[in-house]
């Protein structure tokens, strides 16, 4: 009986210290490529019995799932106009890091040796856009807007990274990524960005809580492992080797 009582004190305190327990992310695929695998890493060096469990999706989505509570926390980009809280409730929001846009093609594709003014040559290309309904659409046709392009003719949608970078490999297809994710297939070979003179803000990230319910010790040290790694990836835009996580426990 004192040792199942010893257990027992030991599942309680390890709860309050929030290294135990089991919580539920959810992400869009910039941030599930860049911030947060290296989170990841600290946490299981922090709390290796804490159970997180990732879904990526679209982050009107993932809000509504918040909503509702059959998620944690969602960790995205937090919209430029805050008339979307009206449709999903109370949140509220920590800022993590600022993203930032890459227009990427295949390694070979013929922007790649012009030095000309790359955007008014861009409509002789096809195009990958995000689906209509989503955020990032509305910040690529932003994108366009601010460089004098018209919003391209020839296009598909698509929200998938990877049917994305198989389509790039024709060497003229174009599209528009967050620069964390299209660092990994860069450096990979697989794609090249496009240099466009300037750097293209995509917008702040940030982490999205129900402001009605308490967040438990386990979220609490989730989020603190979250700000630290976003630390590095908003400084540079790149994605660290595995055992940069260790640097950061110092910070």
């Amino acid at each position: 009986m004192l040792a199942d009582l010893r257990a027992l004190n030991d599942d309680v305190e390890a709860y309050r210290r929030g290294t135990s327990g089991y919580i539920l992310v959810g992400s869009l695929t910039s941030a599930s490529m860049s911030a947060i695998p290296q989170a990841l890493q600290l946490v299981k060096q922090r709390a290796p019995s804490l159970l997180v469990s990732l879904r990526v999706g679209q982050m009107n989505q993932l809000l509504s799932v918040l909503q509702v509570g059959e998620l944690d926390m969602v960790v995205g980009r937090i919209p430029d106009d805050w008339g979307w809280r009206t449709n999903v409730g109370d949140l509220s929001v920590v800022p993590l890091y600022q993203e930032r846009l890459s227009v990427v093609a295949g390694p070979q594709h013929p922007l790649h040796s012009i030095a000309a003014r790359p955007w008014d040559l861009m409509h002789a290309y096809p195009w990958i856009l995000p689906p209509r309904e989503s955020v990032f659409r509305h910040s690529a046709e932003n994108i366009f807007a601010k460089a004098g392009m018209a919003p391209p003719g020839d296009f598909i949608e698509s929200a998938s990274i990877l049917t994305n970078i198989a389509l790039m490999q024709d060497n003229r297809t174009l599209s528009l990524l967050p620069s964390t994710v299209a660092g990994h297939f860069v450096r990979s070979g697989m794609i090249k960005e496009v240099d466009v003179g300037e750097e293209l803000a995509y917008g702040q990230v940030g982490c999205f809580f129900s402001a009605h319910r308490k967040r438990e010790p386990a979220l609490d040290l989730f989020l603190d492992c979250l700000t630290k790694a976003s630390q590095v990836v908003g400084r540079d835009d790149t994605v660290l080797p595995p055992s940069a996580p260790l640097s950061l426990m110092n910070h």
